[in-house]
């Protein structure tokens, strides 16, 4: 690759092998350089040239700082400039000022070359010009952000309305929410998991803006009609959840919630195997907080006998690692409903 790398085809022999190089060099959208030990230009392509707005001769020659300015050489080229004079194939993104687009986003490469004598003389560079596909990111970014929000603003406004018909439900499920999502972070769950597990406990308990209200509040205990009312909101819930495109399986960790691991549990009787991981941490989590909290027809039990009541039926009705990661979270971490 000579210095010019800008004579046309017809000015030179097609057998030679640096027009070769260069042809497929000024082919090439990338932006491709040659740059010295001195950090001086040796070779440029036409799609650098476009780039800086600048002609070649204008450009080989000159250093790294008088093109782009001092202040993006220090803050951003020199260091890895640095790096593969050292012999360091190095990659990095950055964000560049252009002449000709304005300011843009830049993924790079560094590539030591070394001459005969096996010492790196000179670093070939490639450059992409990807702010498209950066603002792309940031735009889907933004609306994937917004479409969570209105997906946590519909979940509220549904908490709020069932808790219009029994106030101890609706802080039952922001209480319970709490948890589950600590739950999930304690045993290392990714974000947008954890994102799923909120709604999810959010809703947990939609299904009883069927049940009457006088049987929500009931301060007595309940019969066993009354109970198997109560029962019925779980699939209930399903059924409200179900038809909603959510990102998660939310219908389904709801309608397991009451499930058990030992398969006592309902509406299905299902069992360890078949229960989604959310549920199992729903289920512990909504465990614990009504029994941590009052009900209309008792005072708290406390949280030492709920950790107490989890604790003994680990691996029989509620999952192992579940129940642990709530035992540290209340006697380790400091965790305390809001």
């Amino acid at each position: 690759m000579k210095p010019g790398m800008g004579d046309t085809p017809a000015d030179r022999d097609p057998r030679s092998e640096d027009w070769r190089y260069e042809f497929i060099a000024n082919s090439n959208r990338d932006l491709m350089t040659l740059i010295d030990r001195d950090h001086r230009y040796v070779a440029v392509n036409d799609a650098y040239c476009q780039a800086i707005s600048r002609q070649r001769e204008d450009v080989v020659g000159q250093s790294v700082a008088e093109i782009w300015g001092e202040q993006a050489y220090r803050e951003a080229i020199l260091a890895n400039l640095d790096r593969a004079f050292a012999g360091d194939v190095v990659r990095y993104e950055s964000w560049f000022d252009t002449p000709r687009d304005g300011r843009g986003c830049f993924e790079v490469a560094y590539y030591p070359y070394a001459g005969d004598g096996g010492a790196i003389s000179h670093v070939a560079v490639v450059s992409r010009d990807v702010t498209r596909i950066k603002q792309t990111e940031q735009t889907a970014s933004r609306a994937a952000q917004r479409f969570r929000s209105l997906l946590d603003e519909t979940a509220q406004a549904l908490t709020q309305a069932l808790e219009m018909r029994d106030p101890y439900t609706g802080g039952h499920q922001r209480r319970v929410t709490q948890l589950a999502a600590a739950i999930g972070r304690e045993l290392g769950l990714p974000s947008d998991r954890i994102d799923g597990m909120r709604l999810a406990a959010q809703l947990h308990d939609i299904g009883k803006i069927r049940i009457p209200a006088e049987i929500l509040s009931k301060p007595t205990q309940l019969t066993d009609s009354e109970f198997a009312l109560i029962r019925t909101h779980v699939e209930v819930g399903y059924q409200i959840l179900a038809p909603i495109d959510f990102p998660w399986p939310v219908a389904d960790i709801v309608r397991q919630h009451h499930e058990r691991l030992d398969g006592s549990g309902y509406p299905h009787g299902l069992s360890e195997q078949e229960l989604l991981l959310e549920s199992r941490i729903l289920s512990v989590a909504d465990v614990m907080e009504a029994m941590a909290s009052d009900r209309p027809y008792r005072p708290t039990r406390g949280t030492h006998k709920a950790l107490g009541e989890l604790t003994q039926y680990k691996g029989v009705l509620y999952d192992r690692k579940v129940v642990a990661a709530c035992v540290r979270l209340f006697t380790k971490k400091g965790f305390h409903f809001r």
